[in-house]
């Protein structure tokens, strides 16, 4: 869910503008100051659910809102109720709480639309830590412990996403020059392979391969410094496979809790 900044019929004259807020979460104050464990655990884990959505299902959403042709320097902001808004950078100083990073609109057309994202979900790490610390003050240090160990427990948000777009990455390295030119082997190794849930290697080819085509076919996902790119993957009017790299990709399994790596050893003695 996100907040979008409409203007309203009443100040629409005088440029003023206010928030929409589409979401039926419980309304909570976006400056409130949470001062136990649990009020600053739960403070973090709403807002990093809201930035979560921004990253994910509303990404396209988060890409056109930072238009860097915006007279205005960006943020984005995760809130306490669990949505997310794009605001202009807050102009109090000193801000009553810390600030997440401002100018976010400023380099979007500057970089591929993959590592801008990245970027973007990297400083949100960083302020939903300062904020963190900032709530923590009051706290014993046993309290600041236990506070972090839970924080720890969550993975970060580019952690989540590079996990939203598995396929950028491989394209990526199936795209760099210096793997193009060298012909440099690529394993994609399926681990967990123990799990009575995992898919076979055979089923996560097919799906990575489908991911691949999706940014050949349309690369909506990626800004004009990919486009520009030089070295480019596949054939054209066919549908991708591994097998049309100039280098070779292999596709193995594996469960490093069993131990079994088998395919991987094999994979480093041929090459």
């Amino acid at each position: 869910m996100f907040r979008r900044v409409v203007p309203s019929s009443s100040s629409a004259q005088n440029g003023d503008m206010h928030r929409r807020v589409t979401s039926s979460s419980p309304q909570i104050s976006d400056d409130y100051i949470p001062r136990t464990v649990e009020h600053i655990f739960i403070n973090y884990r709403l807002r990093r659910v809201g930035l979560l959505r921004a990253f994910g299902t509303d990404v396209g959403t988060l890409y056109n809102l930072c238009d860097p042709g915006y007279k205005e320097d960006l943020s984005l902001y995760g809130y306490p109720d669990g949505t997310w808004d794009v605001q202009e950078a807050c102009m109090v100083l000193p801000p009553n709480l810390p600030e997440p990073a401002v100018g976010i609109n400023l380099a979007r057309d500057r970089m591929r639309a993959i590592d801008w994202v990245t970027l973007v979900a990297e400083h949100c790490d960083s302020w939903l830590l300062s904020l963190a610390f900032f709530f923590s003050v009051g706290l014993s240090r046993d309290d600041r412990d236990s506070l972090f160990e839970r924080i720890n427990d969550l993975p970060t948000l580019a952690e989540k996403v590079k996990e939203y777009y598995p396929g950028q990455y491989l394209y990526d390295i199936l795209t760099n020059a210096n793997v193009v030119k060298k012909k440099i082997p690529v394993l994609l190794c399926c681990n967990k392979t123990d799990k009575l849930t995992a898919h076979t290697k055979e089923f996560i080819r097919k799906q990575m391969e489908k991911e691949i085509e999706k940014l050949r076919a349309s690369r909506s996902a990626v800004s004009t410094a990919d486009i520009a790119n030089d070295y480019t993957i596949g054939i054209e009017g066919e549908v991708f496979s591994f097998s049309h790299c100039c280098n070779k990709v292999t596709v193995a399994e594996a469960s490093g809790l069993n131990g079994e790596t088998v395919q991987i050893q094999d994979f480093i003695r041929e090459h």
